[in-house]
């Protein structure tokens, strides 16, 4: 964050923006927004100043929503990583069922990978589980792959 001191009133937003451009040009990390928000915060008009705030809300949130996101995203991600783990250690490989599983479960990984975590349910609640896939997926496994999305989504589990 940059301060910038103005001892004297300046009631011509021209002459402000002259002065504040200088900054823009010397430190990178102004943006255009940043110098048009401290344009509207040092004139006072309180239109200007109104979405002002507005703006600096609204990154807020967007900021808000893409750390929610990237957390999707990672919960996603280490659900897939610890199914599929579990699957190596009951010896999914030696079976031959790498690739069935793998293609049932296509959809729940496309929609946990992209942080789609309803999606990635409601996709896991349509799976079709027959019984060449047991033991690596069985009602149970799914049961308890869609409560762990179910609980970090805070609905009610299964």
């Amino acid at each position: 964050m940059y301060s910038l001191v103005i001892d004297e009133r300046i009631d011509n937003i021209e002459e402000l923006d002259g002065r504040i451009r200088p900054l823009y040009e010397e430190f990178a990390g102004l943006s255009h927004s940043d110098v048009e928000g401290l344009v509207a915060w040092f004139t006072s008009e309180p239109t200007n100043l109104q979405a002002f705030q507005q703006q600096v809300a609204a990154q807020a949130n967007a900021d808000s929503i893409k750390r929610t996101v990237q957390g999707a995203i990672q919960f996603g991600q280490n659900l897939i990583i610890q199914f599929a783990s579990e699957n190596v250690l009951m010896g999914i490989t030696q079976a031959g069922k790498t690739k069935l599983i793998a293609d049932t479960l296509k959809d729940v990984s496309y929609y946990l990978n992209s942080g789609s975590l309803y999606e990635a349910d409601n996709a896991a609640s349509l799976v079709q589980i027959t019984e060449e896939m047991s033991p690596f997926l069985t009602p149970a496994r799914i049961t308890t792959f869609r409560n762990k999305i179910r609980a970090y989504l805070g609905l009610p589990l299964l």
